[in-house]
């Protein structure tokens, strides 16, 4: 037995605490209704679980290359996760695909005029009173001279 048999403890430990993370994250997104919680399992114990296992590779191959790589890997890691959630989150709120009944808090709800958006409040989205659903209604209720109207008389052309 070598005198580094705390690195391969150390190793086995940290691959296992990554293992639980990365299944708890999967479990998440199978499990979990709402766009928003998803976002969670999808990010939190998921970049943790990458972080353990950079560390436990740089822990049992310390050299400079690995060190580097995995340093870069943790960095890319921690900076991209929760903006890709938040554009993510950003954009169920403003198209209205998550559950509001199960939000604690909503600081947004009814504030988009004061932030300079267009963008109408969730609920419009789910009824159906945005700007562009209206366009698409009125465009199908118009006339196109391709498609036969039935509501016109023979000698009618629309336009």
């Amino acid at each position: 037995m070598t005198g580094e048999w705390w690195r391969d403890a150390l190793t086995i430990a940290l691959v296992f605490a990554a293992a639980l993370l990365c299944l708890a994250a999967g479990v998440g997104l199978l499990r979990f209704s709402d766009v928003l919680a998803r976002l969670h399992a999808a990010t939190k114990p998921q970049v943790l679980g990458v972080i353990l296992v950079v560390t436990d590779v740089i822990i049992s191959t310390p050299t400079i290359g690995t060190i580097t790589l995995g340093f870069s890997i943790i960095l890319f890691q921690a900076l991209t996760a929760p903006i890709s959630a938040h554009m993510v989150g950003r954009a169920a709120y403003r198209t209205g695909k998550f559950r509001s009944d199960v939000l604690i808090r909503d600081e947004l709800r009814g504030r988009n005029h004061l932030l300079g958006l267009d963008y109408p409040d969730p609920e419009d989205y789910v009824s159906g009173n945005t700007a562009a659903t209206q366009v698409v209604q009125e465009a199908s209720v118009e006339h196109d001279p391709v498609v036969p109207n039935h509501e016109q008389t023979p000698g009618d052309t629309a336009r």
